[in-house]
């Protein structure tokens, strides 16, 4: 039984594909959804030299992201009781595994961006890091259609 389902958010159509999973689930088990989006640039510090432009960059990306949060949880909040909303900062996958050990979470729901080979090199795999080092279920979505054949 869960109580406490994380589902790390980036803002696109695959990442809320995760939704069509964790909300069913939810109302099944009387859970509550944490919506987790950790705005993130990494190169952004190479870009832009000066400091308080760079704050003001992430103040104004933790704006959107709050809101777009917000957006969601309340679309949800017509079908499960519990919804509720988080903005974290730094790498993706350890802002997700450490939002995971802070809210007490059971369970983590997250869609793949179906990266492989050098694309998967290149970039990483948030999926595969938080994975490999969190110590709850991860349920992984994969990109296109997730319906049972």
């Amino acid at each position: 039984m869960y109580h406490r389902i994380l589902i790390p958010l980036d803002g696109s159509p695959l990442g809320e594909s995760a939704l069509d999973v964790a909300v069913p689930l939810a109302r099944c088990m009387d859970a509550a959804l944490v919506l987790l989006s950790v705005p993130d640039h990494p190169m952004l510090e190479y870009y832009v030299d000066q400091p308080i432009v760079l704050a003001d960059l992430r103040v104004r990306d933790a704006e959107r992201a709050s809101a777009y949060l917000e957006a969601v949880a309340t679309r949800l909040r017509a079908t499960v009781t519990r919804v509720e909303t988080r903005i974290a900062e730094g790498a993706v996958a350890d802002a997700i595994l450490m939002t995971a050990r802070s809210e007490d979470a059971d369970l983590i729901v997250m869609a793949t961006h179906g990266r492989s080979g050098m694309g998967r090199f290149l970039l990483g795999s948030v999926a595969d890091h938080v994975t490999r080092r969190v110590s709850i279920p991860v349920m992984l979505i994969r990109p296109g259609p997730n319906k049972p054949g």
